[in-house]
């Protein structure tokens, strides 16, 4: 392993500790973010209205040794024709020597305030099993207590709230994952290595229907916490009559991409996305690449979905 690979692991490291990461390891940077939505909101549990499973395998900063690696998997529905959406959602996400998985239940409730605006409101509890494996690592200051501990590990609650506000053609949301701030123990307690900070995030969007066939929806998702500049992610959806849809993905002055999702089967649609770096980073890595597939079925009883359903 080269200095450069060395030192952009140890910085991987450091980013996630501290909490300044790219747009948070812990909350695991998908482009593709309007599909991952239960993993950042509770409030999205039962927003289909019907049965949906979404599976995402994504491998980011390709060409670096220990690049990220997360796969996702979620599934929810409204509970029994009600106003009661369930879910739960599977984290495995790998950077360099850190290693987490996240299992956690959503629960929300739907309130629909007159025919045009519903509201939304979740809460998710789950566990956290966190470890890093430093031992591994060239360290350019071993003498530094949080560089020398060997090993990290913490087991911990997760505890999360969000809600949406949205209409057949806008939707807000806003959410905190997880509000209880974690600390990270060297691996024979004696010492706290790092806290986790607390993340918010506000994201929206807005359907335009250009005829009977296409659908042209901007989104946008924004992650807020102390000490890190704020990170926002952009797409631009075009869908095709519930079969294919695709658009562009973009972080300011970060990257960008794009993405293709195409109907395989009734109700079962698979896709690709790739974005690659706009800054220094593009001299050192091939890009990012996720596959996903999603099953869900609109509940014929209540012939609506939420806007925030973008595929």
């Amino acid at each position: 392993m080269n200095r450069l690979i060395l030192n952009f692991s140890i910085y991987i490291a450091l980013n996630i500790f501290t909490g300044n990461s790219l747009f948070g390891q812990n909350d695991a940077k998908l482009s593709i973010f309007n599909y991952n939505t239960l993993i950042y909101n509770p409030a999205f549990a039962g927003s289909n209205y019907g049965p949906d499973v979404t599976g995402i395998y994504s491998t980011q900063w390709m060409g670096f040794e220990g690049a990220p690696e997360t796969q996702f998997l979620s599934a929810h529905t409204m509970f029994n024709n009600k106003n009661v959406g369930i879910g739960l959602s599977f984290l495995n996400d790998k950077a360099g020597p850190i290693k987490q998985q996240n299992i956690e239940g959503n629960v929300s409730y739907f309130l629909e305030v007159n025919r045009k605006v519903t509201i939304s409101v979740g809460i998710k509890a789950g566990i956290r099993n966190f470890n890093a494996d430093l031992k591994n690592l060239v360290v350019l200051n071993p003498q530094e207590q949080a560089y020398n501990t060997g090993n990290i590990y913490d087991m911990s609650m997760i505890l999360g709230i969000g809600t949406y506000i949205f209409t057949d053609n806008a939707f807000v949301g806003f959410s905190v994952p997880s509000i209880f701030k974690q600390k990270y123990y060297n691996d024979k307690f004696t010492a706290v290595v790092t806290s986790e900070k607390q993340y918010y995030y506000i994201n929206g969007g807005y359907k335009i229907d250009i005829n009977q066939d296409f659908i042209f929806t901007p989104a946008f998702i924004t992650r807020l916490t102390a000490g890190a500049p704020i990170s926002t992610l952009g797409s631009l959806n075009l869908k095709w009559r519930e079969k294919v849809a695709g658009g562009l993905n973009f972080e300011l002055n970060s990257s960008i991409g794009a993405y293709f999702a195409i109907e395989a089967l009734e109700n079962f649609k698979v896709g690709y996305s790739y974005d690659t770096s706009i800054n220094n980073s593009i001299k050192y890595n091939s890009g990012n690449h996720a596959i996903f597939l999603k099953y869900s079925i609109i509940n014929p009883d209540s012939g609506k979905k939420c806007s925030c359903n973008l595929l």
